[in-house]
């Protein structure tokens, strides 16, 4: 992969196991019974008034790495929130979801997040599948997260055939960017047609990415959507230790779904690459 000179950490199940969960975020951090600062639940509150201006919110709770020990200095506070609401109001709160989330608790670097859901059957199975469920406006565990071992070595082989896999399309993206880049000031009707050819490479090559970092996501979904096999249970235990999880977390983790999120930006709905285009792509570049 490209040598990124920014590393984003993600909260994730493969991150490292800390000793007590943060004190940034909690009081009580090495106790049984932590609570969250109360300058924590403020800043909560803050989205949560953002998102009630459009609905009633029935439920929301605090899930996530940052209540396990399985956190970083950057892992997010994610607020998953039941509203009752319609599809158009519903589509109206998503609407406003870029603008609260994001913002960092103050004096950390930890973002908070909403997650909003107008079904209560999927606020329930999004509860059950996460390690913990902290209630905010009880300041308690509503559900213990359970601390299990983690051997990262199971899913090394599939991480790597993934990463070749998107490392040898990244390869073909540079070498058509560098060819287009070389004819920017192409002139002669030839050379403008040459110029022509490799954006249409270029558009191959970012079709393939985003087809990959489709097929990632989708592979990721279907996982938790499904039930898990017997073989399933006993090799990996939960849903959070699936392949399909674990790969998307360590893609996620060392930058690569972030990469391929921008390029399927770039190429967008329509699926075509124009100059503009092929210019942020170069731009991406250039950054790293």
């Amino acid at each position: 992969m490209i040598p990124f000179k920014k590393h984003i950490v993600s909260e994730s199940i493969v991150d490292p196991v800390q000793p007590h969960l943060s004190s940034d975020i909690f009081d009580n951090f090495k106790s049984d019974s932590p609570t969250l600062k109360m300058a924590v639940i403020s800043e909560i509150h803050g989205g949560l008034k953002a998102i009630s201006a459009y609905a009633n919110i029935v439920d929301y709770v605090l899930i996530g790495s940052i209540i396990t020990r399985r956190y970083t200095k950057q892992s997010d506070l994610d607020i998953t929130v039941l509203v009752d609401a319609g599809d158009s109001t519903f589509k109206k709160i998503k609407a406003i979801l870029p603008i609260i989330n994001g913002n960092l608790v103050q004096f950390t670097e930890h973002p908070i997040n909403y997650f909003i859901v107008n079904n209560s059957e999927d606020y329930t199975r999004k509860l059950s599948l996460a390690d913990g469920v902290f209630d905010v406006e009880k300041n308690r565990f509503r559900r213990r997260p359970i601390f299990k071992k983690f051997n990262i070595k199971k899913y090394l082989k599939q991480f790597n055939t993934v990463i070749s896999t998107i490392d040898s399309a990244t390869h073909n993206l540079v070498r058509d960017l560098f060819d287009y880049d070389s004819l920017n000031n192409a002139t002669t009707a030839e050379l403008k047609y040459l110029r022509l050819s490799v954006l249409e490479r270029l558009e191959d090559d970012a079709k393939e990415l985003s087809n990959i970092y489709y097929k990632i996501k989708k592979a990721r979904n279907a996982a938790f959507d499904r039930p898990m096999s017997k073989k399933e249970i006993k090799t990996y235990g939960d849903k959070n230790r699936l392949p399909e999880n674990v790969i998307y977390k360590l893609l996620e983790k060392y930058h690569y779904l972030d990469f391929l999120h921008k390029v399927d930006s770039i190429l967008g709905d329509d699926k075509e690459l124009s100059a503009e285009d092929a210019s942020q792509l170069v731009s991406i570049f250039n950054s790293l």
